[in-house]
C-alpha cells in the first residue's frame, strides 16, 4: 500500500498548469521509495512485483517500453512508474423525493435497493 501511495503522489499528485493535466508516469528511484516508505529494497521489489501482477501499476523505461520482469527492471537505468488506467463503471442510485420533501433512505433501505439493482436480492423478499 505504501508503494502504491508513493506512485499515486508522484503521478496524479502533480498538476501541470501548462498542459492542464496530471502526470501519467514518473521516474522514481529505489532510494526514493526507501526514504518515503521506510521499507527495505527487498520488500519494495516484492511490493512492486505484486502491484504489477495485480495489474494496478505499469513500469516502463525511458522510451516507454513495458518492463514486465524483474530482470528487465534491473538492467534499466531509469524506471518510470504509473497507474494502470481502468475505466470504472459508476452506477448511481436514483434520488428519492416525495412531493413534500426529500426522502432519505435508512441503511437497510439503501442496502435492499443496492441488492435489487445488482439482482442479488432474495426473490422471496418483497420490495
Amino acid at each position: 500500500m505504501c508503494i502504491l501511495l508513493v506512485i499515486i503522489r508522484q503521478t496524479y499528485g502533480w498538476y501541470d498548469k501548462r498542459t492542464k493535466s496530471y502526470k501519467k508516469r514518473d521516474w522514481i528511484a529505489q532510494r526514493f521509495f526507501e526514504e518515503k516508505t521506510n521499507l527495505s529494497i527487498r520488500t519494495i521489489s516484492s511490493g512492486i512485483e505484486g502491484l504489477l501482477e495485480k495489474g494496478i501499476i505499469t513500469v516502463t523505461n525511458e522510451q516507454g517500453h513495458l518492463l514486465v520482469s524483474a530482470e528487465q527492471r534491473r538492467v534499466s537505468s531509469k524506471i518510470f512508474y504509473g497507474l494502470k488506467r481502468k475505466e470504472a463503471k459508476i452506477t448511481r442510485l436514483p434520488l428519492y423525493k416525495s412531493k413534500k420533501k426529500a426522502h432519505f433512505l435508512t441503511d437497510s433501505e439503501r442496502h435492499r435497493e443496492i441488492m435489487r439493482q445488482r439482482n442479488l436480492h432474495n426473490p422471496n423478499e418483497n420490495y
